[in-house]
């Protein structure tokens, strides 16, 4: 599927910013992790549970917004990452969704937190769609 820059200039951007979403909050829980733990009342108790988050979260982060940034700037690769990227948002907001349904009072950022990712979510669904409407 080809397309012309132009025309892809809306759905490389949802690319980009989850991209750099993902990206930014992977270097953020690699290099800080107790720093982007405080807001969720997550506490890092062991050295083994730091690397976890370092891990899951950080190389995760990096490795996926990665793909996402890398997505953007290859028009073959264009559908597949605002797939990926729409399937990793509504997992998260599903998850996050969940939690607060069945846990007791979400606090605040919780509740932003699952307002983005299922704006992320939405965002590279409708650019997803857009996408293959483009004649070519």
């Amino acid at each position: 599927m080809t397309h012309d820059t132009a025309a892809m200039r809306p759905e490389r951007a949802v690319l980009l910013v989850i991209g750099l979403a993902f990206a930014g909050y992977g270097v953020a829980c690699l290099v800080a992790p107790a720093a982007t733990t405080a807001w969720s009342g997550i506490a890092l108790r062991t050295p083994s549970a730091t690397t976890d988050l370092r891990a899951t979260y950080g190389g995760l982060g990096i490795g996926v917004g990665g793909f996402f940034l890398y997505a953007a700037f290859r028009p073959a690769l264009l559908a597949a990452g605002l797939l990926a990227a729409c399937a990793a948002c509504a997992g998260l907001a599903g998850g996050r969704l969940l939690g607060v349904l069945l846990d007791d009072r979400p606090e605040g950022m919780t509740l932003l937190a699952l307002a983005v990712e299922a704006t992320g979510s939405v965002l590279a669904a409708a650019a997803l769609r857009r996408l293959r409407s483009q004649p070519g």
